[in-house]
């Protein structure tokens, strides 16, 4: 089965066009559904596409932008599906007779973070009364806003109304990220009575992504709130990303680090990961322990800090995850380094005694008072939590240390870390969403910890592997351009 799909009808494609089709009128040929009297579709009437590359922009019929914007490109994992009818003519000779010009629909749904939709209609008459364009028409806006419920007769209510119309109808999947979006919606109410049964949608599209990380979000006291996600790293990819890659220049020099330094929505994008966290330390010169990048060394070990290796997949053994002092390159393909708050399920925080104590190796970490604070659990069974403890700007929150080791270890951490906090701490779902508060906007970083990266294949004991990744991509659109009859989906 294709990932995605377009269907106009008659045709059925799963390439960016769908042909050109026109029926009815006066002319053959007759149109293949009952009830549908005209039908014209332009080419590029119906497109999908999954392509990180591409546009995401989907215009329909042949015309520009739907709302006018410029082209986006998409993020993995993301669909954008569109929509496109030049001319219908419905149910003639009825009083649900419906007509309308140039209707579009767009579904984009890009990333895990969220989705976007838009019905645009440039003219549309149904039982003779003008709703967008015509003499004295109802709405004055070819683009309505999402979900424009127009009942008739005007002012009608309950056993009065003869037709609903909802334009611009948009419908969240309930089960993750996805938009369905109707530009036209038609059902006929009970002024017709049973003999006339209605119920008619023109430009539909859909798009989903499948996203098989969660972020999960925990309230705790003071405006603290606590964004979380567990993490299998023999299903996630897991690696350290670094600005401006492994570079020498990059983690030394002058005071800005060589000049290294992005945010952690590139380096996830870059990775083409799922989400990313802020990862080691820094003094803008230097990160402060060992980075480790597909087995290369961008810095050393530092024996203050406590490092997450994580090594290659080997056929019928979990991938080896490890939260230990001390790196070694042929072990760990990914490494990432903080400050020890977990051992053995104890709280066991390092570098207490440097607190505030400038020029000491944890002085600036304030163990002991609320602040954004980025964690990283280990548990028993290999698993990771990744977590930030924030709070919004300007409100008193986030975590001690004492209470970050404490909520690691009451989520199930063996042994735990925490990574750059502060006004540096950040999370990022692709697509570039924050889903925590940040104290100064989005910070730049020298190295992120990215999850949900393509992951090596399993590789023989001893050997390093690359290969296939994390399928996380389904799309479908359109999958009706016409309905009727039917029943009102509730």
């Amino acid at each position: 089965m294709a990932p995605v799909a377009a269907h106009v009808p008659p045709e059925v494609t799963a390439t960016r066009q769908s042909g050109t089709f026109s029926c009815g009128g006066s002319t053959p040929p007759g149109c293949p559904a009952a009830g549908v009297d005209v039908l014209h579709l332009a080419g590029d009437a119906a497109v999908a596409t999954l392509d990180p590359g591409g546009t995401g922009a989907c215009p329909p019929a042949g015309t520009a932008q739907p709302d006018g914007g410029p082209a986006s490109p998409l993020a993995a994992p993301g669909a954008s599906a569109c929509a496109g009818v030049a001319h219908v003519e419905l149910l003639r000779g009825t009083p649900v007779a419906l007509i309308a010009d140039s209707v579009a629909s767009r579904s984009l749904t890009q990333g895990c973070s969220g989705t976007a939709g838009l019905g645009s209609i440039g003219a549309l008459e149904v039982g003779g009364t003008h709703v967008i364009g015509g003499n004295h028409p109802l709405l004055a806006s070819s683009t309505p806003p999402p979900n424009t419920v127009v009942v008739l007769p005007q002012g009608a209510q309950g056993a009065a109304v003869a037709l609903t119309v909802v334009l611009d109808e948009q419908l969240p999947d309930p089960a993750g990220p996805g938009l369905a979006v109707n530009a036209i919606h038609l059902w006929t109410g009970p002024a017709l009575g049973p003999a006339l049964q209605e119920d008619v949608i023109v430009g539909h599209s859909h798009s989903a992504a499948t996203c098989s990380l969660e972020v999960r979000h925990q309230a705790l006291p003071l405006d603290t709130e606590v964004a979380y996600a567990e993490v299998d790293a023999g299903r996630h990819g897991v690696a350290a990303a670094v600005a401006g890659g492994t570079a020498p220049e990059c983690f030394g020099g002058d005071r800005r680090g060589g000049g290294c330094h992005e945010p952690v929505a590139t380096l996830v994008a870059r990775d083409r990961g799922q989400l990313g966290i802020t990862a080691n330390y820094s003094d803008y010169t230097h990160a402060l322990g060992a980075v480790i990048v597909d087995h290369r060394r961008a810095t050393p070990d530092d024996a203050h800090t406590t490092s997450l290796c994580v090594g290659d997949p080997a056929p019928g053994h979990p991938t080896p995850v490890r939260l230990a002092r001390g790196t070694d390159t042929a072990a760990c393909r990914t490494a990432v380094s903080g400050e020890r708050l977990v051992s053995g399920f104890h709280v066991d925080i390092d570098g207490v005694e440097d607190a505030g104590r400038r020029g000491a190796f944890w002085w600036s970490v304030r163990p002991f008072e609320r602040t954004a604070r980025t964690l990283v659990g280990l548990r028993s069974d290999g698993s990771l939590v990744l977590a930030v403890a924030s709070a919004p700007p300007g409100r008193h929150g986030g975590l001690t240390l004492p209470e970050a080791a404490a909520w690691l270890t009451d989520h199930g951490a063996r042994d735990g870390i925490a990574l750059d906090g502060g006004d540096q701490a950040d999370m990022v779902l692709s697509g570039g969403r924050h889903p925590v508060p940040l104290e100064r906007g989005a910070p730049q970083v020298q190295v992120a910890l990215v999850v949900g990266v393509p992951a090596p294949s399993p590789a023989p004991a001893g050997a390093g592997g690359v290969g296939d990744g994390v399928t996380i991509l389904a799309a479908t659109a359109p999958r009706r351009q016409l309905r009727r009859p039917g029943r009102r989906p509730r």
